[in-house]
């Protein structure tokens, strides 16, 4: 299962209170320095985070869609590649263009 947040804040009751939480951003994240500002944030509150390749499509739902990727691949993509602490904030730093 999974929540679109809306926005970029993923300071959400909901976010904070569960454990099994995995931040998915959007791909368009790379060039948005208020995104990158709130993943970064997460992070710092012990959050996990699972960043989507770049060449694939804005979000999950184009992906699924556009890139023909089902579902349960995305899914194994995003456990498999989930990062939090130092090496989330390095994965961050070397993904983002802003």
């Amino acid at each position: 299962n999974c929540i679109a947040v809306g926005s970029a804040n993923y300071d959400l009751d909901f976010v904070n209170s569960n454990d099994n939480v995995i931040i998915v951003p959007d791909n368009d994240f790379r060039r948005n320095k208020s995104v990158c500002d709130q993943i970064k944030k997460a992070i710092h509150r012990g959050k996990k985070i699972s960043l989507l390749p770049a060449h694939l499509k804005k979000d999950i739902n184009d992906i699924v869609k556009k890139d023909k990727i089902s579902s349960e691949e995305i899914m194994r993509y995003i456990l498999s590649h989930q990062k939090m602490g130092t090496e989330a904030l390095l994965e961050l730093t070397l993904e983002k263009k802003c």
